[in-house]
């Protein structure tokens, strides 16, 4: 089988990068590819290669939280239909960053900042 290569992008200097956005208002996460992603993209593929004959096809993938897309671009490459998703503008533009370099068998994730609704916050008082 064929070897998957996948490129991700990230910032070289991580606390700088989390002191920028959270002057600016923003998720300072998204910048950091953390290690559960690397884990969730190596069992993508396991997955694939073990269960699926090599492939994702036909399965839809959402990842709220995106980050930099590793886990999203992995499961593209392998073929899925991939909606990644991400409150960080920061997050969201190195996915994008990423996602046009890649070479996807299938269609390239779709990148989208979510629709958030937060919902009102009720208090109830017990009554003794």
């Amino acid at each position: 089988k064929a070897a998957l290569s996948v490129t991700v992008y990230t910032v070289v200097d991580q606390e700088s990068a989390r002191e920028a956005a959270k002057a600016a208002g923003e998720d300072p996460f998204g910048s950091i590819l953390w290690p559960s992603a690397l884990a969730v993209a190596i069992e993508l593929a396991d997955v694939a290669n073990v269960l699926r004959d090599g492939t994702l096809e036909g399965l839809r993938v959402l990842e709220l939280g995106c980050g930099a897309g590793l886990c999203s671009f992995t499961a593209a490459a392998l073929g899925a239909n991939v909606t990644a998703s991400d409150v960080s503008r920061f997050a969201r533009s190195l996915a994008c960053a990423g996602a046009q370099t890649q070479q996807f068998s299938g269609t390239a994730p779709s990148l989208r900042p979510p629709r958030v609704r937060r919902p009102a916050l009720r208090t109830t008082r017990r009554r003794e």
